[in-house]
């Protein structure tokens, strides 16, 4: 799965929203254990690449705040 360089908020949210809703009903019919662990792995993926993008989202809101305020600070006269 290839991602694109530039991460957005739309991107995390878009991933957030097509999270597995948990069943409501316990079902004790047993599925396939490959069907189970690519579900799995898909998941882990999905969580990864949202701490990722918010991780780097955080950083580059900080960045921003932080430029900003030393911009501020400093008087041009």
């Amino acid at each position: 799965m290839s991602h694109p360089k530039m991460v957005t908020s739309a991107e995390a949210d878009r991933l957030e929203r097509h999270r597995a809703v948990p069943d409501a009903i316990p079902t004790l019919t047993p599925g396939g254990s490959l069907q189970y662990q690519t579900d799995y792995d898909m998941q882990r993926m999905r969580e990864r690449r949202i701490a990722f993008i918010r991780t780097r989202l955080a950083q580059q809101s900080e960045k921003s705040h932080r430029d900003h305020r030393q911009a501020v600070s400093h008087d041009p006269f």
